[in-house]
């Protein structure tokens, strides 16, 4: 989802729709020279409507500057939302998804460590499905 701050959107044009995106100034994530073609890797690519005032290859480095307030990012739901202190622009729309996957090399996988820690993150990434997929915490 795209995220910033209540810093940054103050004063600034309204964001009602993408298209709306070219008022603003854009944080941008580049993942370098793999497959993945979306607006979170490679927005030069695939660009959103604004200007590009960051990009890095580091995702810690792209959530400092949101939240810093150089612009509107698109970031992980889950961990826009733990940071506490983001906007989420636009909150109906999906603009990427990205899979999920536990995995672990052939010759460890009936460790009981590796099933003990497979578990534990599979009980917590269940727990927390709604955080991941729109940000919003699962009601009780």
């Amino acid at each position: 989802g795209l995220y910033a701050t209540a810093g940054y959107l103050a004063g600034k044009p309204p964001v009602n729709c993408l298209e709306d995106l070219a008022a603003h100034k854009l944080v941008g994530l580049d993942a370098g020279n793999t497959n993945i073609r979306s607006p979170i890797a490679f927005p030069a690519a695939n660009p959103l409507p604004g200007e590009y005032v960051y990009l890095t290859n580091s995702p810690t480095a792209q959530m400092s500057a949101v939240r810093c307030g150089f612009g509107i990012g698109l970031l992980s739901h889950r961990w826009a939302t733990l940071q506490g202190d983001l906007v989420r622009v636009l909150p109906d729309q999906t603009l990427h998804e990205l899979d999920l996957w536990l995995v672990t090399h052939e010759d460890l996988r009936y460790s009981a460590r590796i099933r003990v820690m497979y578990d534990f993150l599979a009980e917590h990434i269940v727990r927390d499905l709604s955080l991941f997929q729109s940000g919003r915490p699962a009601r009780d």
